[in-house]
This record gives structure tokens, C-alpha cells and sequence, in this order.
């Protein structure tokens, strides 16, 4: 499989548990460099979601899918811009890079979660 994470764009990998959606995400982020592993309720809360990005690697591997309606927005608007400001240490805002995002989730159908027209590609295993 090729595929490519270009900036303001997420990869969402559908299938059920077991099918190799993980692996698969692995091997797509080892090509952009590091990479971090987490689940989705570390970016239900704004401050999780700081932490992450003061510390993230080049791509953020997220096993599920945000239920949470305002922190999808969130998301929707994160994964659309090239930089954000981030909260460091001793509270010094610092802007950096977003990084590129792979959900893994079972979620048949995950996008309708985030507005129409974002720039998602998607595999079903």
C-alpha cells in the first residue's frame, strides 16, 4: 500500500479488532520518523491534548475515534493548520508544528464526526 500524510491531513485505517489497523499505522508513521501511540480519551480533555502536542512526534497514532462533539471540532480545526501555540513548560506558549494523525478505529463510519469537506483518506481492512 502507498500512502502519503500530507499536511491538514488525516489518515483514518477502519476494520474490526485484530484486522492489522495498528501495524498498519506503524508502518505508514515510521516513514515521516517518530512516532507516538495513544488513545482517544487523551484528547477528550484541552490539557491532554496540550501535553501531547508540547511533546509530539512527527505523527500521532490514536487508537478510536473523539467522542466528544467539542473536542472533534477541536480536532477538525487542529488538523487543518500548519502550526499551533502550545502551553510549555513554567506556562510559556511556544508554537509548533502539528503533527500528522492516523485513527484507528471499528467505527464503521467515522467522518461524519467531523464536518464535510476535511481532507481525510480512509482504509477499510
Amino acid at each position: 500500500m502507498e500512502h502519503e500524510l500530507k499536511q491538514g491531513q488525516a489518515l483514518v485505517i477502519v476494520g474490526a479488532q485484530g484486522s492489522g489497523k495498528t501495524t498498519l499505522a506503524r508502518k505508514i508513521a515510521e516513514r515521516y520518523g517518530s512516532f507516538i501511540e495513544v488513545s482517544a480519551d487523551r484528547l477528550e480533555s484541552h490539557q491532554g491534548l496540550n501535553d501531547l502536542l508540547a511533546h509530539a512526534k512527527q505523527t500521532v497514532i490514536v487508537e478510536g475515534f473523539p467522542e466528544n462533539k467539542e473536542q472533534q471540532c477541536w480536532l477538525k480545526a487542529l488538523i487543518t493548520t500548519p502550526t499551533i501555540k502550545v502551553e510549555k513548560k513554567y506556562g510559556v506558549a511556544e508554537t509548533v508544528k502539528v503533527p500528522n494523525f492516523i485513527f484507528c478505529t471499528s467505527d464503521a463510519d467515522p467522518l461524519p464526526k467531523i464536518e464535510p469537506g476535511r481532507r481525510f483518506r480512509v482504509i477499510k481492512l
